[in-house]
């Protein structure tokens, strides 16, 4: 079984991927694998939330015509109601 790496670099490696850096980048600077990097990165750390690289959160139809009914029905007043 490999040996874990030592809580200091795990640290070190989950400061950095909170910053947004790449796995290849960060494995480079700590000379270990890329895969190990993406291995900690869906490991849990606490309440620490994925990078989501910009990518756009899509609501499904049904909920938008939820919404369109509440908007119709008068439920939703403000743009903060909707989101």
């Amino acid at each position: 079984m490999p040996r874990a790496l030592p809580q200091d670099t795990q640290d070190s490696i989950k400061s950095a991927l909170m910053s947004n850096r790449s796995p290849k980048d960060i494995a480079g600077e700590f000379g270990i694998y890329p895969k190990t990097v993406r291995r900690y990165r869906n490991k849990p750390f606490g309440p620490m939330l994925p990078a989501t690289r910009d990518r756009h959160v899509l609501v499904s139809s049904a909920t938008k015509e939820y919404i369109k009914v509440l908007q119709i029905k008068g439920a939703l007043k403000t743009a903060k109601d909707v989101q």
